[in-house]
C-alpha cells in the first residue's frame, strides 16, 4: 500500500500594515524557500498580504480589505 505525502511548510511573520507590495515580496521569498527544501504546500497566516486592520473609526467600504479597494 502505498500512501501520499506531501512535505508542509508553514511562515510565522509580522505583515507591515498597508504595504501589500512589501508583504508580498516577503512572501514569495519564502515560498521559493521553502520549494527549493522541498516543500509543495506553504501556509501562511491570516492577514499576511494586507496586515492586520488597525484602523477602527474607518467605514467597512473604506478599508484596505474591502473588495472595492
Amino acid at each position: 500500500m502505498t500512501k501520499d505525502i506531501i512535505k508542509i511548510s508553514t511562515v510565522a511573520f509580522n505583515a507591515k500594515w498597508g504595504d501589500k507590495d512589501a508583504n508580498l515580496n516577503r512572501m514569495l521569498g519564502y515560498i521559493e524557500t521553502a520549494a527549493a527544501e522541498g516543500s509543495q504546500l506553504v501556509v501562511f497566516p491570516e492577514m499576511a498580504l494586507t496586515g492586520y486592520d488597525d484602523e477602527a473609526e474607518k467605514p467597512k467600504a473604506e478599508k484596505m480589505q474591502s473588495p472595492a479597494r
